[in-house]
Order: C-alpha cells, then sequence, then structure tokens
C-alpha cells in the first residue's frame, strides 16, 4: 500500500470488514488515480511477480521501464533473489508481463548446393 502511494503520489485506503471482499478509495488528481487503479489491476492479477497482463496499462506507461528477457535467461534474472526487499529500497515494483500470443514468422534459408552444414546435438556432432 505504502509503495504505491510512492509511485504514485495518491493516497489508497482499504475498507471494509471481510477478508474476501474489500474496496479501495484512491484520492489524488486524476492521473495519480488512474496510476494506482492500473497497478492495482496488475496486482490482482499477479502470481508471485507474474500478471497476465501482457502489456503496460496505459496509466503506467510514462513511470515504467520496459525490460525484454528471453526466457533461457528469465531464471537467472529472477533466480533465488528476493524481489521484496529490492523492491522496498528502490519504492519500485517489478512485474514479468505475460508472454503475448503472437506467431513469429519462419524463415526458411535455402543452402547452396554441396554447402556442409554441422551440428552438434546432446554433446555429438552430427
Amino acid at each position: 500500500k505504502l509503495r504505491i502511494e510512492r509511485i504514485c503520489g495518491s493516497t489508497l485506503e482499504y475498507m471494509g470488514k471481510e477478508v474476501d471482499t474489500k474496496h479501495a478509495f484512491f484520492v489524488g488528481t486524476t492521473e495519480e488515480r488512474q496510476k494506482t487503479q492500473a497497478l492495482m489491476e496488475l496486482l490482482q492479477s499477479a502470481v508471485d511477480f507474474r500478471v497476465k497482463a501482457t502489456e503496460m496499462p496505459q496509466a503506467i506507461k510514462d513511470i515504467s521501464s520496459v525490460l525484454l528477457v528471453p526466457g533461457h535467461a528469465s531464471a537467472a534474472v529472477t533466480g533465488t533473489l528476493e524481489l521484496a526487499p529490492l523492491q522496498d529500497s528502490t519504492d519500485t515494483m517489478i512485474f514479468a508481463l505475460a508472454k503475448p500470443n503472437t506467431i513469429v514468422p519462419v524463415q526458411k534459408k535455402d543452402f547452396a548446393t554441396d554447402q556442409v552444414v554441422e551440428c552438434k546435438f546432446k554433446g555429438e556432432w552430427l
């Protein structure tokens, strides 16, 4: 809650006695409330730090940075790193966006006659 307030410049209050049903009230300028709402929507869809969104909401694009990390390198980026202390010390929020459902076109390569192609598969040269 405090991190969202610092990032967005708004005031955020949760109301409600029920554990499952709470209402959030945002106080601030229109821009501050829009940023707060966008972050709240991302947080509500998050599991750990992964969210369902495939891109950052428009309301927080101006305060966001996006870093593309190849799938094979994601474990190296997050690893066993505890993200909460990093986020607390920098007043940031770290999210992993969902992979967009886009089809990457496959480029076929033509090989010249008599060209030799070697490759290594499971440690053996083919």
